[in-house]
């Protein structure tokens, strides 16, 4: 008789299957416990803000870079098309495993760290992955002055409305490095009945929110154990999660 697949076991397959291939060595379910040893060179993923520009311009390449190479291992997904997407179909795939749950941080460390080698090993990238201190910009006053959104050197601007009503493809990017680029993976949270407004939200009350749900999520080890406590939020507070 065929037993299915723990949704543990179908995210270890993901990761393990379909986005190691960079890799030199294969990753073991069962490794061996190691004594722990001081890191003599330790990686530094720095701010945005911290990058130089020709440092950001660095990182778009690479990231373009994978945009343009096949898919390796979810080819046969008919939207995936290119190398980053077999990533961005992956976290997809998990979602309802790795957010809001205790395994989010591990789970997102090992994919950055993934996704990182692939810039490095397939694409030339000499940097290490950055990243975005949003609590900086979390105020809405500060949002849309966020270097973030910087047609040169950022990420491009919000978008402009293209006609599509299919979630994900709403919106068109016309400037910036990403500017013309055809994406084939939408969205993948559905609609709620009640609509989450967080352009009136306070940096202060964002964190104070965040900071309750992250320690109630962190107890839980699946999503589906969460449901309670989504619900609750969308009974007294009109949004769905945090």
């Amino acid at each position: 008789m065929l037993l299915s697949r723990s949704p543990l076991q179908r995210l270890l397959s993901f990761l393990i299957i379909g986005v190691t291939s960079g890799l030199t060595t294969p990753l073991s379910l069962h490794s061996k416990r190691q004594t722990a040893t001081s890191c003599t060179n330790p990686v530094i993923r720095r701010e945005w803000r911290e990058l130089s520009d020709s440092e950001k311009q660095e990182y778009h390449r690479a990231v373009i870079c994978l945009k343009t190479r096949p898919a390796r291992h979810y080819s046969n997904i008919p939207v995936v098309k290119t190398r980053a997407d077999d990533f961005t179909w992956m976290h997809r795939e998990v979602s309802d495993l790795v957010h809001e749950v205790a395994a989010f941080l591990p789970f997102h460390r090992l994919f950055l760290q993934l996704w990182e080698d692939a810039l490095r090993s397939e694409c030339g990238y000499t940097g290490y992955a950055p990243y975005w201190d949003w609590t900086i910009d979390a105020d809405r006053r500060a949002i849309p002055q966020s270097p973030i959104w910087d047609s040169v050197n950022g990420f491009g601007g919000n978008g402009i409305p293209t006609g599509n009503s299919t979630r994900g493809f709403q919106w068109c990017v016309p400037d910036g490095p990403y500017a013309n680029i055809t994406l084939t993976i939408g969205g993948t949270y559905p609609d709620f009945a009640i609509d989450e407004d967080n352009s009136n939200t306070s940096s202060d009350v964002s964190s104070t929110y965040q900071k309750r749900r992250t320690e109630e999520y962190a107890q839980l080890p699946v999503l589906g154990l969460h449901s309670g406590l989504a619900a609750e939020d969308l009974r007294n507070k009109g949004q769905y999660g945090s």
